[in-house]
């Protein structure tokens, strides 16, 4: 995960710090790995150089926007999106109804 974080996310992340506007993607069947790599297990105690992705991209985020507070004004905006069997979930909001995907 630390790899990947490294070569795949972390450049995003910085780029965010030059104004652009970033996306990361988990795709693959159910049991694929997509949780794990992601980092959504939601376990305090583990160690942080088993965090997945979004503990690693909420950490650097901060750090960076800590580091830069007194060059600039930050704005965070994230969604956590679960896309499944044609229905789309926010993660962030649940309770929040699914909504169908107009396949075209």
């Amino acid at each position: 995960q630390g790899d990947l974080y490294a070569t795949c996310v972390e450049p995003l992340v910085q780029a965010c710090f030059a104004g652009y506007n970033a996306t990361v993607l988990a795709y693959g069947q159910t049991g694929s790995g997509k949780t794990f790599t992601m980092g959504t297990g939601n376990n305090p105690a583990q160690p942080i150089e088993e965090h997945g992705i979004i503990p690693r991209v909420i950490r650097t985020v901060f750090q960076g926007i800590h580091e830069k507070r007194a060059e600039a004004r930050f704005t965070v905006r994230c969604q956590f999106l679960e896309v499944y069997n044609e229905g789309i979930r926010d993660l962030l909001r649940p309770g929040t109804p699914s909504n169908a995907l107009q396949i075209r």
